[in-house]
């Protein structure tokens, strides 16, 4: 299962280049929706 997030709750924070705000919101989602789904589950941010 992909999921990409388009939007996050910390929208607006400062950004670095090369790092992703919501590494930590895309993490949860990840451990959440594994619980559900047998498979491999991978959530990035665009």
């Amino acid at each position: 299962m992909n999921v990409i997030i388009e939007d996050c709750f910390c929208e607006g924070l400062p950004t670095h280049e090369g790092n992703l705000v919501c590494d930590l919101e895309g993490a949860i989602l990840e451990g959440a929706l594994s619980t559900f789904h047998s498979g491999k589950v991978s959530v990035r941010e665009v």
